[in-house]
């Protein structure tokens, strides 16, 4: 079944979420068959420790599954920090591009994948990845500042697969999207859940939509708490009509 839990904030999303979480390992369901997933991992952890409170026999290693979506597919990948791309790896990229990127980073400490740069080929380049559109699709929406040049783009979109290739590194949207691929193989080990939790889905892109989707096919229910109202997001690629429409 699926469930959906909406109003504007402080009136009790997230406890409503909590509540069904106890009630479900109250029903002797197991820590490790339910998920709680939030968009950002400082909710992702708050939920965990009000979860916590009520169960204080228990400790963090025994609730493993209260995370954000990219930390869960770094987890269930096996993945290192040292495999993720870093801001010096977009600064090498740029010299190697003639292009002056001074910044590049990922939202620290959130897992959340936003991603923020100066240089607004990275920034559209980021967008068709978290929209599942072509780079240039994206171009034409017009959505950025400045000028771009249309094969510069298309080049500097395949660079960045190449150097990533060639350093075995990965950036957020691989760690999502490489899951999705994994998952639907023949022989993938599927996290299969009883329930699963999506704590500020109105935050999520519709690369995350595909893995929540995804995710769904393989437990029994599914919760999304969240306020289109409070989607902030859009500029990153957020998609609050999935929300909306769930």
């Amino acid at each position: 079944m699926n469930y959906k839990v909406v109003g504007p904030p402080g009136t009790g999303k997230t406890q409503t979420l909590l509540d069904k979480v106890i009630e479900y390992k109250n029903s002797g369901i197991p820590l490790d068959r339910i998920g709680y997933f939030a968009f950002t991992r400082k909710a992702a952890h708050e939920a965990r420790d009000r979860f916590l409170e009520t169960f204080p026999q228990l400790q963090k290693k025994n609730i493993k599954h209260f995370r954000t979506l990219h930390s869960f597919a770094f987890w269930y990948l096996g993945l290192k920090e040292e495999n993720v791309m870093q801001e010096e790896h977009y600064e090498t990229i740029g010299k190697q591009s003639n292009l002056r990127i001074t910044y590049a980073p990922y939202e620290v400490n959130a897992f959340n994948g936003i991603f923020t740069s100066n240089s607004e080929y990275l920034n559209i380049i980021n967008l068709s990845r978290v929209k599942r559109i072509d780079v240039l699709k994206q171009l034409d929406k017009n959505e950025h500042l400045g000028k771009i040049e249309r094969d510069k783009l298309k080049v500097l979109a395949h660079h960045i697969d190449d150097y990533k290739s060639t350093y075995g590194l990965i950036d957020y949207n691989d760690m999502i999207e490489k899951f999705i691929d994994v998952i639907q193989l023949p022989d993938a080990k599927v996290p299969e859940f009883d329930v699963i939790f999506i704590d500020e889905a109105q935050d999520l892109s519709l690369l995350q939509w595909d893995m929540v989707k995804l995710l769904q096919k393989h437990t029994k229910d599914l919760y999304l708490a969240g306020d289109d109202d409070q989607a902030i997001f859009g500029w990153a690629g957020a998609d609050v009509q999935s929300f909306i429409k769930f």
